[in-house]
């Protein structure tokens, strides 16, 4: 999703609204934001991003994807900081 789509959806308030559960409620709009560690993968031949969360999950993500969702950060390490 690029940013033009992504500001459609944020100045389109109840773009994304509807009923959820049949208990007549009505879905919000959330975003979030995480920092992630990341390292170029592939798997299968796909090329792609070997991706750790600060919980410590890893995943990975297609190339396509994962550029489309983040930017590298050029600073302190937040994962692997003191609290």
């Amino acid at each position: 999703m690029g940013q033009a789509e992504i500001r459609r959806r944020i100045y389109q308030p109840g773009l994304y609204r509807k009923s959820v559960g049949g208990n007549g409620g009505i879905m919000k709009n959330y975003i979030g934001v995480k920092i992630v560690k990341a390292e170029p993968k592939e798997k299968n031949g796909v090329p792609g991003y070997a991706v750790k969360y600060p919980d410590g999950y890893v995943s990975w993500s297609p190339k396509e994807t994962f550029e489309k969702a983040y930017r590298e950060l050029d600073c302190q390490d937040f994962i692997n900081s003191a609290e």
